[in-house]
């Protein structure tokens, strides 16, 4: 039997990718806690799959109606922007060095799974952005912050292609023997374990 198909290996693999979600949604979350905290946002929060601040829903809401000067008196709409911003980043850094750290053995199957956990935020958000209802995603609030509307399909358009582009190097530089099986293993574990962060224990342990 192939080395990459036993039960053990296979179950092994899952694991590692489930694990891989958990640090993929924080690191994401921080990037726009540190943006947000740098621009003297007040009470800055990072959750298990959020960041916020004081007043953030009145504060969006205010900019989606155009009115400026009301989202200022509650924080800085530039800085939020770049925290929107940064996050987005975060997500895109995370699925590039993946795509390039897959190359090594030693850390192939994390590397690899990180692509697939930081990319699997973009099936939302395209999903989102195609039915024209995106207005409260990551990319929006860039848009929102910087009154400038077009940045909105632009970096939803490109975190997808880069996605994309990321999940194809990731997946042509895993070795060919037993490659379909890998990858197959690599998202069942992203799955599950994206399922398990946002619903159980991503509640339990980071409210």
């Amino acid at each position: 039997m192939n080395s990459h198909a036993t039960l053990e290996n296979r179950l092994r693999r899952i694991a590692v990718a489930a694990a891989c979600v958990p640090p993929a949604v924080l690191l994401h979350e921080l990037g726009h806690w540190v943006g947000n905290t740098l621009a003297g946002l007040p009470d800055t929060t990072i959750h298990y799959a959020s960041t916020g601040f004081r007043d953030q829903p009145a504060f969006w809401t205010a900019l989606r109606a155009g009115d400026l000067a009301l989202a200022e008196t509650m924080g800085s709409v530039t800085g939020a922007g770049i925290g929107a911003f940064l996050g987005i980043a975060m997500s895109w850094l995370l699925m590039m060095t993946g795509a390039w750290f897959v190359r090594r053995t030693a850390f192939q199957t994390v590397a690899a799974a990180m692509v697939l956990a930081s990319a699997v935020r973009f099936v939302p958000v395209g999903i989102l952005f195609s039915r024209g209802v995106a207005q409260h995603t990551d990319e929006a609030h860039v848009a929102q912050a910087f009154s400038a509307p077009m940045l909105l399909p632009a970096l939803v358009l490109f975190g997808i292609g880069l996605a994309v582009a990321c999940i194809i190097t990731m997946i042509r530089r895993l070795p060919v023997e037993g490659r379909r099986g890998v990858v197959a293993d690599l998202v069942v574990g992203v799955v599950l374990g994206t399922v398990a962060w946002l619903n159980v224990v991503g509640p339990a342990l980071l409210p």
